[in-house]
Parts: structure tokens; sequence; C-alpha cells
């Protein structure tokens, strides 16, 4: 029974119940960021684990996809956060399971232009089961640079390389959008340095953002000090 709250709610930092896409170039440490999430558990739609601490199940389409979600709603596994790595594959398998279970070469040949929505209604209602694991939830995908149009006219941005529709899906569910990138800087005597930089906030340059509010932009690509950060202890010693 629905009842009308008496008092007023106060804001939740729940690592643990985080949402989050993650996409960067590959390699630059987007899988292994997401595996030092407390009990994760990776949904591996593609290969690339290999040389990480991690536990996952590697599903190859997406009956195996719904088979991992069925397991987990059943409850009493223990795990904490469930890694989607990656989402874009997802996606693929997706509109792979349409085009078969139709019998067409090509989502573009069902009827009525119907390929495309079948596959948007069926990945919606994956992600919706999901969302009701009370799971912190983390996507991960690859980047793009695209041209979007604006008030001001059309600018190349970095992206997640997620199509169009699995990203209207995705973006708004998620609480923090994470860019992965690399900054190159020079010493006096000429010596390269590389960082690893998570940007979080909204660019004309890059898709990001942050509801919570807490982390600071960039910062390092490293779990433990965005943890520390989104749960808002000792940001600024961590920037140091």
């Amino acid at each position: 029974m629905i009842k009308l709250p008496t008092e007023t709610q106060d804001p939740i930092f729940d690592i643990d119940h985080i949402s989050m896409i993650i996409y960067g170039q590959p390699k630059i440490g987007k899988s292994t960021f997401c595996s030092r999430f407390e009990n994760a558990l990776f949904m591996a739609t593609e290969p690339g684990l290999n040389y990480l601490k991690t536990k996952n199940v590697r599903v190859n389409d997406w009956n195996e996809c719904l088979e991992l979600v069925s397991i987990l709603e059943k409850g009493g596994h223990g795990y904490k956060t469930l890694i989607v790595d990656t989402v874009d594959q997802l996606w693929a398998f997706c509109t792979e399971y349409v085009r078969k279970s139709r019998k067409v070469e090509s989502l573009v040949d069902i009827p009525y232009g119907k390929g495309k929505d079948l596959a948007s209604t069926a990945f919606s209602d994956l992600i919706a089961r999901i969302v009701r694991l009370n799971m912190g939830m983390v996507f991960v995908s690859h980047a793009q640079m695209a041209d979007v149009e604006t008030t001001n006219g059309k600018v190349s941005k970095f992206l997640p390389t997620i199509p169009e529709r699995a990203r209207a899906v995705i973006l708004p569910l998620v609480d923090v959008i994470g860019f992965a990138t690399s900054e190159v800087t020079y010493t006096p005597d000429g010596d390269r340095v590389e960082k690893r930089l998570l940007r979080v906030a909204p660019s004309s340059v890059w898709e990001a953002g942050d509801r919570s509010g807490r982390l600071s932009d960039p910062l390092p690509l490293n779990y433990y000090i965005f943890k520390k950060q989104y749960l808002g202890e000792s940001a600024q010693e961590n920037n140091a």
C-alpha cells in the first residue's frame, strides 16, 4: 500500500548501489577500475579479463545473459555489484536474438520498421530487471568521436560506442557517466608523463556527468580515490 512521506529523505551515498557507465579507449584501465568494486560479478560479454583477478561469467548470447540475470534474481549469492563488460556487446546480443527469432537477415527486414523497436523493448526489459536486483550496476563501453548537434551548431564529442537506442536507455538511468582518458605532460627535463584520468563533469568535448556532486574533475582513474570521494571521505587529501 502506497503511503505519502511525512519526512524528507536524506541523500543516499552507497557505493554498493551505485549506477554508473564508464567508457574510454581500449586498454586504458576501465575493467581494472571496475574489478576493485567489493564483491563484484562481471557479466563478461567480451574477452579481456584474463589478466585481472575477477569473478566473472562469460556469456555468449542473449539467452545466457537472461539466464545469468535469472540466477541473480533468486538472491543468496553475496554479490554487491554487477559489471556489464561491455554493454556494447550486450546490445549486439539483443539485436542478434531478435533477428534470429524473427528469422530475418537484418532488423530492417522486419515489417513496418519494428526491428529496432523490438530490440529496444527487449533491451529495456533486461536492464529493468538488472535495476530490480538491488545491486550496484556498472556498464562498460568503448569511446568514439562523433558529431553532435547543439544549440551552437555541430561539435565533435567523445561518446560511448553503444548505439543510440541503447544509449537512450542507459544514460538517463545512471548516476555517474565517467569518461576514462589520459593526459600527457612533460617534465622540465623533457620526460613524458602520462596520467590516466576519469572525467565526470559535462563538457562540449565528452559525455560525462555526476549526480552525486561529490566527485572532482578530473580525478585519477583509481577506484579507491573514486570511492572515497563518492562517500565524502577525505576528498581533498585524495587529490593531493
